[in-house]
C-alpha cells in the first residue's frame, strides 16, 4: 500500500499535465487529488527526469500541479446577450506567423490602440506576424513585448484595432465567453464555467526556468473537442 501511495504521489504531477484520457482521469482521480493535498511536491529533479523519459512529449508550458485541479461541468447556452457579443467579437483576433517551417496560430485581445495580447509561443521565432479579425478583416503585425516565462506577448498592428476589453477579478463560478479561434479556423465564441484560482508551477516556452503562476482553471468545449 505504501508503495502505490507512493507511486501515485511521484506520477500525478506528470500524468495531470499530459493530454488525452490519462491526463483526465488523473485530475478526476479523488485517490490522487487525496494523495497531493496531504502530501509535499515531489523533488524537482525528479520532475526533470520523467520530462526527459517522454522524450520531449511535454506541452513547454504545462504546470506541475500542486494538487489535481477542479473542474465543473462545462456549460451550455451563452451567458451574454447577441448585441454584446457583436460588441465583443471586435475585441478578438487571430494571430498567425510562420517559424522553423511551421505555421503557428493563437488568439488574441485587444488591450489597447492597435495593440493585441497573445501567448508568447504563438508568436516565438516568427518575424511577420498576420492578423485576421472575427469579421475577416486582415492585417499584419509585429512583437512589441515578448515574455517567455508567463507565455505572454504584445502585438502591435497598424492595420487592425479593437475595442480595448476591461480586466475583472475573478470569481469561482463566475461565467463567460472563450472568445477565439479554436485550432487557427473561425471565429467561434464558447461559454466557460471558471472552476478555482490556483497557483502552479511550470516551465518557460522555451523549458529553461520554473515559473509560478496563477491559473485561472475554466470548463469549456472548445471547437470539437472538450477542453478541461
Amino acid at each position: 500500500m505504501i508503495g502505490v501511495v507512493a507511486l501515485v504521489w511521484l506520477l500525478t504531477p506528470l500524468m495531470a499535465s499530459t493530454s488525452g484520457w490519462v491526463a483526465s482521469a488523473t485530475r478526476s482521480s479523488a485517490v490522487a487529488r487525496a494523495v497531493t493535498d496531504h502530501l509535499p511536491a515531489p523533488p524537482e529533479s525528479l520532475k526533470s527526469l520523467e520530462r526527459s523519459l517522454i522524450d520531449g512529449n511535454f506541452r513547454s508550458s504545462s504546470p506541475a500541479w500542486s494538487r489535481p485541479p477542479r473542474f465543473p461541468a462545462p456549460p451550455e447556452g451563452s451567458p451574454v446577450s447577441a448585441e454584446l457579443l457583436n460588441e465583443l467579437a471586435a475585441s478578438s483576433v487571430k494571430i498567425q506567423g510562420e517559424a522553423c517551417t511551421k505555421v503557428q496560430s493563437g488568439s488574441g485581445f485587444s488591450v489597447g490602440d492597435g495593440l493585441w495580447l497573445t501567448n508568447a509561443h504563438v508568436v516565438a521565432g516568427a518575424e511577420t506576424l498576420h492578423l485576421t479579425s472575427a469579421d475577416g478583416a486582415t492585417g499584419t503585425g509585429s512583437v512589441v513585448s515578448f515574455d517567455p516565462e508567463f507565455d505572454l506577448a504584445l502585438v502591435h498592428s497598424a492595420d487592425l484595432s479593437g475595442p480595448p476589453l476591461d480586466v475583472a477579478s475573478a470569481l469561482d463560478g463566475a461565467a463567460g465567453l472563450v472568445l477565439g479561434f479554436p485550432g487557427g479556423g473561425a471565429f467561434r465564441p464558447s461559454p466557460f464555467l471558471l472552476g478555482e484560482t490556483m497557483t502552479a508551477t511550470g516551465y518557460d516556452i522555451y523549458d529553461e526556468k520554473l515559473v509560478d503562476r496563477e491559473l485561472l482553471v475554466l470548463a469549456a468545449d472548445l471547437g470539437a473537442r472538450r477542453l478541461r
